[in-house]
Formats: C-alpha cells, sequence, structure tokens
C-alpha cells in the first residue's frame, strides 16, 4: 500500500479563501470529481463533523482532515494550498497553508491509520513543506510529493 497510489495532480488546489470550512468544502469537492466517492455530501458532512470534534491542525502550518465514509471506495487524498495561511484552529495556533484531506472507506481501519501515520511523519520534514509552498504548478508539486514518498516508504 503506497501511499503515492490514493493521490493524483488533479487532486491539487491553490486555495484563495481563508475560511477554514470554505476550504475544506473545495477538497471534497475536489475529491468528489473521482469515481472513488460516490455521494459528495456524505463525504462533506463526515469531514465537517470530524474538524467540529477537534481540529485536524497538526501543526507545522498543516492539517490532515480526514473520515471514513461508506460512499468512498477508496482511499483518496487532495491537497490545499494557501501560501498566506489559513487560520485553522492547529495545535501550535499557526495559520496553516498546507491541508492534507484524506477520504477512507468505513471497513480500512488499519489501513486508514497507516496511511495518516505516514503522511504525518513525510509533513514533518520542512524542506519539503518549503518545496511544495514555493512551486508554482500542480505537477511539480506532484512530483515533489511522489519523489518524497519514493524515498521513504
Amino acid at each position: 500500500m503506497e501511499i503515492i497510489d490514493f493521490f493524483s495532480e488533479k487532486c491539487i488546489v491553490k486555495l484563495d479563501t481563508e475560511d477554514k470550512f470554505e476550504s475544506l468544502k473545495i477538497l471534497v469537492n475536489l475529491l468528489s470529481k473521482s469515481d472513488k466517492v460516490t455521494n459528495q455530501k456524505a463525504l462533506e458532512k463526515a469531514i465537517i463533523d470530524r474538524e467540529n470534534l477537534m481540529s485536524t491542525g497538526i501543526g507545522y502550518g498543516i492539517a490532515i482532515p480526514h473520515a471514513r465514509e461508506k460512499s468512498v471506495k477508496d482511499f483518496i487524498i487532495a491537497l490545499g494550498i494557501h501560501k498566506n495561511g489559513i487560520s485553522y484552529e492547529s495545535i501550535d495556533d499557526k495559520p496553516v497553508h498546507l491541508i492534507f484531506m484524506i477520504a477512507s472507506p468505513e471497513n480500512k481501519n488499519r489501513e486508514y491509520i497507516i496511511i495518516m501515520s505516514k503522511l504525518s511523519v513525510i509533513l514533518k520534514d520542512t524542506e519539503l513543506r518549503e518545496k511544495i509552498l514555493a512551486s508554482d504548478s500542480e505537477k511539480e508539486i506532484y512530483q515533489i510529493i511522489r519523489n518524497k514518498l519514493a524515498t521513504s516508504e
């Protein structure tokens, strides 16, 4: 199971809103364009409900909103990038620049935890985060992430 298999350059977007929940809706919409998601409203509700439970801002300018939902057929990951940062109620109270959203099938608990863990570890790499934020194209960002995952998995 490789994280990169659940991610594509089509699931990367530059965010221009500074609203946390609007950003989440944009990412859900992006994920819902895939045939892996069969009910956008259900996924959006699951993501928002999870975020309302507790912020998914993990520090380092990163948030990893996530949900397990029966309308998701297979794992899928999206990335939203905001150069200036979004107020996100992160654990370190700093703005979030990178939002990695993970949608998962309900019945894949073990894999879900593995993906969350691996993603959290690689995103703590300051150089990786700086490269992503400095990049102008989705294709370049995808390659940066792909290269990092290839050397860490």
